[in-house]
């Protein structure tokens, strides 16, 4: 997107924050402003994959979503100022996007050829770490099988998952885009496989950024159009509540899915379910107001200690039990807008999108120079979307540990080896 329409963009986003203030206006009005702010920002846009419209299309349906669903049931009661605070919070965070687009200009995604990508050097020393790292999967997997746990909600409070099996992940893919054979084949089992874990455990975001990751790849060497990641994305997002019902399918789940799977109203299905769970997190926040700032002394500070195993609750696992009520906590998620606003208010939602803005396109600058590029790039566009529904330890876990530190350990490894090949 350029300057001058971002530039546009900003101030319509702060003529419309006005109106709405101002005003009383209806919620559908709201979001129809909000719609208006947001979607033209698409036009500067080459690729769904750019920064602006990939992050935008999460935060948009991540806001509106829930707003959305009540008009059409009315099932919370929800009263107007919930509602203008739910939407406010997206104009804020959009404009710290804007501004950082405007700030540090278009970042284009650039092409590349097929071959740039087929490095020898990476093929060996990603594939020696994939078979490093392939019994955590494994033994997941194995866990998952077994474990006797009737949904996903016990399998992660039993401890099943391991965060490196991400590494595994991130070490198979760099390996497949290094290869010089039957490459095509490997990026489909590397598809199909993180698509049987997601059947079996229920867990979509590896199957998600498994695909994401091959779609991009495809997409920056020529091998797929502008058009089949536009099919992609709103297939993707249409189907998102069949994904609900197919968690952990063959695991442990089937006779629900099975109920699931037929719902009545794709538009509302579309609202509810894993959309619908940022503001609903959030309008419970705003409900229970007095018990939140009881519960927390500093949500912000707990979560950067909770990074560094510094500090022992997870804001959403505190969330689940103390606010909700879920035994055992966890379960429902939590709100990173609502984290952000109880923190700092709107400017904390704005330092929210300016912050992720700057991050997303730094990375989209690099992201066509190498296979660990790629990886670090839609690593970090997606945790950052996908944070939304959660808290800022797991956006900092996301960026950080699951993101940058396998780009890392791979650079070092690489290094050491040719360190003491020179010597």
């Amino acid at each position: 997107m350029n300057s001058k329409l971002a530039l546009v963009l900003i101030a319509l986003t702060i003529l419309s924050m006005g109106f709405i203030s101002l005003f009383d206006l209806p919620i559908v009005i709201s979001i129809f402003l909000f719609s208006l702010c947001y979607f033209p920002s698409w036009s500067g846009c080459k690729s769904l994959f750019e920064p602006l419209p990939f992050f935008g299309l999460f935060l948009y349906f991540y806001v509106i979503s829930f707003s959305c669903l009540e008009l059409m049931t009315g099932m919370y009661n929800v009263g107007y100022e919930q509602h203008f605070i739910l939407i406010m919070s997206g104009f804020f965070t959009y404009l710290g996007l804007l501004i950082a687009e405007f700030i540090l200009g278009p970042s284009r995604i650039k092409q590349a050829d097929f071959q740039y990508f087929q490095s020898n050097d990476f093929k060996k020393l990603s594939g020696t770490l994939s078979l490093v790292f392939a019994p955590f999967f494994l033994i997941a997997l194995i866990d998952v099988l077994g474990s006797g746990n009737v949904n996903k909600y016990e399998l992660n409070t039993a401890g099943v998952f391991n965060a490196l099996t991400y590494y595994f992940l991130a070490f198979l893919f760099i390996y497949i885009t290094s290869s010089q054979k039957c490459i095509r084949v490997k990026m489909v089992s590397f598809i199909l496989l993180f698509l049987f874990f997601y059947l079996v455990s229920g867990e979509r975001d590896f199957f998600i950024r498994a695909f994401l990751l091959i779609l991009f790849f495809l997409y920056i060497t020529n091998q797929v159009s502008n058009k089949v990641t536009i099919i992609s994305f709103v297939s993707g997002f249409i189907l998102a509540p069949l994904s609900q019902s197919l968690k952990g399918v063959l695991g442990y789940n089937s006779e629900q899915s099975v109920q699931l799977i037929g719902f009545d109203n794709l538009i509302v299905s579309l609202f509810s379910g894993e959309f619908m769970s940022q503001g609903r997190n959030f309008y419970w926040m705003l409900e229970f107001k007095d018990r939140m700032l009881d519960v927390y002394g500093n949500m912000l500070v707990n979560d950067i200690l909770r990074f560094f195993k510094l500090y022992e609750h997870s804001s959403a696992s505190l969330f689940g039990e103390k606010i909700v009520g879920r035994t055992g906590g966890s379960g429902v998620g939590f709100s990173l807008l609502g984290e952000m606003y109880f923190t700092f208010w709107y400017f904390g939602l704005l330092f929210l999108g300016l912050s992720i803005g700057v991050l997303l396109k730094w990375t989209a600058k690099v992201a066509s120079d190498s296979s660990l590029n790629i990886y670090l790039y839609i690593t970090v566009l997606f945790s950052c979307s996908y944070a939304l529904r959660a808290d800022f330890a797991n956006l900092l876990a996301g960026v950080i540990k699951v993101g940058l530190l396998p780009v890392v350990i791979l650079i070092l490894c690489r290094s050491s080896i040719r360190f003491i090949q020179k010597s």
